[in-house]
């Protein structure tokens, strides 16, 4: 493969960014069983060449690339969805898995009489 990129397939159409984007994804959609994220930081980066099989760069030429621009939309779903604003991925050709009971506050305590 060219520059050691990620290949377009039928499962990956965009290569890397597709694998990136789904990547998120999986990070949104984890979450306990009383609906609490999982998963509370990530981090991306690579060596040219060092332990990679495939370019994990964001940039080329100090211009952001396909896989930057996945990652730079994932981090902000990732932030919307850790704010309320998102509720749910989209879900890509994976089996829909059981919703988790939507999470509810315990009763309040009884009230003191006086």
């Amino acid at each position: 493969q060219e520059d050691h990129g990620c290949p377009s397939t039928d499962e990956l159409p965009d290569g890397l960014a597709t694998f990136m984007s789904r990547l998120f994804d999986m990070i949104i959609a984890a979450k306990t069983s009383d609906g609490r994220p999982v998963v509370k930081s990530f981090s991306w980066f690579n060596e040219n060449m060092a332990g990679g099989t495939y370019n994990l760069r964001l940039f080329e030429d100090g211009k952001l690339n396909k896989v930057g621009e996945a990652y730079i939309e994932g981090c902000s779903r990732w932030g919307a969805a850790q704010k309320g604003l998102l509720q749910s991925p989209p879900q890509q050709q994976q089996p829909a898995a059981a919703a988790p009971p939507p999470w509810q506050a315990p009763p309040a305590p009884p009230a003191m009489a006086p």
